[in-house]
């Protein structure tokens, strides 16, 4: 009687989009689209908050400001006023990246590193 070992395929957990889980990709993201509220000095969301807290530029000429959580996946509209951790806090409070409270993933551990990339998959199979 042997075992069969169990192999773990990690890039078939990861699509396209994946770099976004990390935070400088994100903060990438808003860079290169000229975030509006970036330049407003008096804005309390900026593009690294919004990296900070997860998200990824998705906006338009339609909606400028909207952006994506890279694990739940929620699209949501800021403000400039808005708090983006607050905002992800309080519309999104299942999302793993929001229960862990981590935004440097260098302090995540391996296990919420994978827990998180499985919850963006199971997220993009929905």
């Amino acid at each position: 009687y042997r075992m069969a070992e169990e192999k773990l395929d990690i890039s078939k957990m990861i699509d396209e989009a994946s770099n976004m889980i990390f935070n400088a990709h994100r903060k990438d993201s808003f860079k290169k689209a000229k975030f509006c509220y970036d330049k407003d000095p008096t804005a309390v969301c900026t593009g690294d908050k919004l990296a900070d807290a997860g998200f990824y530029f998705t906006g338009s000429r339609a909606d400028p400001s909207a952006a994506t959580c890279a694990f739940c996946l929620k699209e949501m509209i800021f403000e400039p006023t808005d708090d983006p951790w607050q905002e992800h806090v309080d519309h999104c409070p299942n999302c793993f990246f929001v229960e862990f409270g981590q935004t440097d993933e260098n302090l995540l551990t391996m296990k919420q590193f994978l827990d998180l990339i499985a919850f963006r998959k199971a997220n993009l199979m929905v």
